[in-house]
């Protein structure tokens, strides 16, 4: 999709941001313009013009009918213990009722012989007519959540949509003059949002329409009180405030891999060339401090980041308070290591594969042992106290990395199969708030209102 074009529609008429995209339907496609993003399933009222053209490019949805399981001959390089290369001409077929979720060829290095058979994937056999359709997209699909001043903010994962829902499941709606088909991230602010994807930064003020403020793609950021701190694709960190003001930094070289609000200012997390990271930290007036490499720290396995109260980093199953010359402290090992975690409110979150009792960490980050339903799959996302690192509740959840916020309530939100509210219970399902449902009573109200 391309960004949309700032539009005009007639004599005497306001401008508009008009997006414009590709149609697909059953043996056509069609170019389209409008004046709202749209993307996935839609419903569309307007009138084809016949031109000659050619579009193959896509995706293709059928029934399965048959799995076969192909396999390949591969045959050891000469004068080598662990290359292979495949021979043409030895394919076999094998009808099974289901394909396996991976293929391993480990078992030719364990070959003595110079020949060997592997399975190396599925041929699928399908029915392009027998599917049911895809459903309609819903009117919004989360993508990242923030809460700040009373307000939940949700940007959609692929739509230059933004809505607000306030205590009283009342949402606002904000369409961004940006393109379909970019992922982005959100940080609530007490005025606003600020919004940052591939296509640059953009501000949005409670009421008021949104801006573009920058093209240039943000890798990661941290919001404190209005401000944020975007690390930008380029190299350079930019300190932003709502009215418009900006400070430049010229940033150290390196892979920015945590960004944390410590005190009045920001600490980043900043991986060198040669694998070691170091801690920056961000005064209010754009001043930076750059601390020593941190021992430790080369080709770690684990994910690295900042959290807790007072700030540690962490990584892998080793938790370090951050020195105010950013040096470490003394590590504290936990009962496991984190492997996907983060920082949100006063707490520090992950999910891990839900404890069974056995191995040397027992049933943490459960009180003991539980009883679940094991029938679907499910991973347990977990808070700690920022301060102690004792588990404060843990909720079974349908995603890995899910975005995370808190709220003025002290809520905590997440994106796990639609937007759900962490219960203070710990195995308790938690609800899901319907925020399409919210944006479609909406939009509805306000046309009924206009006619």
């Amino acid at each position: 999709m391309r960004p949309p074009i700032w539009q005009y529609t007639g004599e005497d008429t306001p401008r508009q941001w008009e997006w414009s995209g590709l149609l697909r339907g059953d043996g056509w496609t069609a170019s389209w313009r409008g004046f709202r993003p749209l993307t996935g399933r839609v419903e569309l009222t307007g009138r084809f013009y016949g031109v000659m053209g050619y579009d193959t490019a896509g995706r293709v949805r059928g029934r399965v009918t048959r799995v076969r399981i192909v396999s390949e001959r591969f045959r050891r390089r000469p004068g080598t213990v662990g290359s292979w290369h495949m021979v043409s001409g030895y394919r076999q077929l094998r009808d099974v009722d289901a394909a396996p979720r991976f293929f391993d060829r480990n078992g030719l290095f364990e070959h003595d012989g110079d020949e060997a058979d592997s399975e190396v994937g599925a041929l699928l056999d399908l029915d392009l007519d027998d599917v049911p359709d895809l459903p309609a997209r819903p009117s919004i699909v989360a993508g990242d959540i923030s809460a700040a001043g009373g307000l939940l903010w949700v940007v959609d994962s692929s739509m230059p949509l933004t809505v607000s829902v306030d205590a009283d499941h009342t949402v606002h709606e904000y369409v961004l003059p940006g393109a379909v088909g970019i992922s982005r991230r959100i940080w609530a602010t007490p005025g606003g949002c600020w919004i940052a994807g591939g296509d640059g930064l953009y501000r949005v003020d409670a009421g008021e329409t949104p801006r573009h403020v920058d093209d240039i793609p943000v890798l990661a950021g941290a919001a404190l009180g209005d401000t944020l701190l975007s690390c930008r694709a380029e190299g350079r960190w930019t300190l932003h405030g709502p009215d418009g003001h900006r400070i430049e930094m010229n940033a150290p070289d390196g892979y920015v891999a945590s960004v944390a609000v410590d005190g009045d200012g920001f600490v980043v997390a900043v991986r060198g060339g040669d694998s070691t990271f170091r801690l920056v930290r961000v005064h209010p007036e754009g001043a930076l401090t750059v601390g020593p490499v941190l021992p430790h720290t080369r080709r770690q396995q684990h994910r690295m980041f900042l959290g807790g109260t007072p700030l540690r980093l962490f990584l892998g199953e080793h938790a370090a308070p951050v020195h105010e010359d950013l040096t470490l402290g003394d590590p504290r090992t936990l009962p496991k290591g984190l492997m996907s975690a983060g920082q949100v409110g006063p707490f520090v979150w992950f999910t891990d594969h839900p404890p069974d009792g056995t191995g040397r960490s027992g049933w943490w980050p459960l009180p003991g042992p539980v009883t679940y339903d094991r029938a679907r799959q499910f991973w347990l996302f977990t808070l700690l106290d920022g301060q102690s690192l004792e588990p404060v509740t843990s909720t079974p959840i349908f995603a890995t990395r899910p975005p995370v916020t808190i709220d003025d309530h002290g809520t905590v939100w997440v994106i796990a199969d639609g937007i759900r509210p962490i219960p203070d219970t710990t195995m308790q399902w938690p609800n899901e708030l319907d925020v399409a449902a919210l944006l479609d009573a909406a939009r509805n109200h306000t046309t009924d209102s206009a006619e």
